[in-house]
């Protein structure tokens, strides 16, 4: 029986990739880099954005790393909720699952506060118990950081957490927090790079994941 679900945020409850899509290419024409392609960049969401700096362009200096990080942010402050759009059954299950009284939590690499507004701004704020932003762990995603620390809030143990996700980096951390893994195929990964992967379903929506939920928690 679950009784929390952690959802990850780009391509599995919202499509924010116009906006980090003009952030980053914001900030590598800033930094006087080449500017990659779109589809290029949609590859990197769901990474930290260390990891997607070094991917797309291959600098590790820290000092890049960090100035990156930098535009990216002051960007995004002005752009990021306003070119959001969400799917349109993430509400009405977010809503199923809360009035379930299974508690949810948001596990991104966005910040808190992003994810706060554009949960605001959508009208599905009220039904999320906890939100945990890369900004408030050590060790981005595939490290199980988050998850913990979801789970030691909640106080319940990682046999009742269900983590849904859209990418591989998803499925990593699932494992390595110990938690089951349902992947969605709204992101850029595919039914066959998920087959690969642990996991105890495969979705292509976000409303198939309500089934699911309330059989295994017999409600």
């Amino acid at each position: 029986m679950y009784s929390v679900v952690l959802f990850d945020f780009d391509f599995t409850l919202v499509d924010s990739s116009e906006g980090i899509i003009a952030c980053i290419k914001y900030a590598f024409r800033k930094m006087g880099k080449s500017i990659p392609d779109d589809e290029k960049i949609r590859k990197t969401i769901g990474m930290s954005l260390d990891d997607a700096f070094i991917e797309l362009c291959g600098d590790r200096n820290e000092s890049s790393i960090e100035l990156f990080k930098n535009l990216f942010k002051g960007k995004s402050k002005g752009v990021m909720c306003q070119l959001t759009e969400i799917y349109n059954d993430t509400v009405e299950v977010l809503k199923q699952v809360f009035d379930a009284g299974i508690k949810i939590a948001i596990v991104s690499a966005k910040d808190k506060p992003t994810i706060k507004k554009i949960a605001i701004k959508f009208g599905f704020f009220q039904y999320i118990d906890m939100i945990v932003g890369e900004d408030e762990i050590e060790n981005s995603k595939p490290y199980p950081d988050q998850v913990e620390l979801v789970l030691n809030e909640i106080n319940v143990g990682n046999k009742s957490a269900l983590y849904i996700g859209d990418s591989l980096i998803d499925a990593q951390t699932a494992e390595n927090a110990k938690v089951d893994f349902l992947a969605i195929t709204t992101g850029t990964t595919t039914v066959d790079e998920f087959k690969r992967v642990k996991r105890v379903a495969i979705i292509s929506r976000l409303a198939d994941s309500v089934d699911y939920l309330l059989e295994k928690s017999n409600i």
